[in-house]
């Protein structure tokens, strides 16, 4: 199973998708979270920098963990979804046909992983927004 590291650029309530051809190796999915991916003997934080350059042209300055999701197109995968808040630089499709950013709350045709993944981010969002609420309450 090929370890990749797929990362959710996130700002004003919106995520940032890849928009690739259909015909791309990854299946029938045109939108889809960006990622790459991991270098034998590779640590998945250091695959997320490369990657976010790579693919965006930008250096991730805060970021943290979703979750894994199983993935299968041409080879099984295993998904290591981290969420991008900051960066540095200005985002720039390097590695695909274009970028888009969508609002989080979309019914977006993405993978399953993926859906997972926004899933996870929505769920994390609301928690923080809880506990940001229950600190300013006391």
């Amino acid at each position: 199973m090929h370890e990749c590291v797929c990362f959710v650029l996130f700002s004003d309530n919106q995520v940032l998708l890849e928009r690739r051809e259909i015909t791309d190796r990854f299946g029938d999915v045109a939108l889809n979270i960006p990622g790459g991916h991991m270098e034998a003997g590779e640590k998945q934080r250091d695959t997320l920098l490369r990657e976010v350059e790579e693919e965006l042209g930008v250096i991730p300055i805060s970021y943290d963990f979703l979750c894994d999701q199983p993935f299968v197109a041409q080879e099984a995968q295993l998904l290591h979804y981290y969420a991008v808040t900051e960066w540095a630089g200005e985002v720039l499709a390097q590695e695909t046909a274009q970028v888009e950013w969508h609002s989080i709350e979309s019914q977006l045709a993405l993978s399953a992983a993926d859906r997972a993944a926004l899933h996870a981010m929505r769920k994390g969002l609301n928690n923080r927004s809880l506990a940001k609420a229950d600190t300013l309450s006391h």
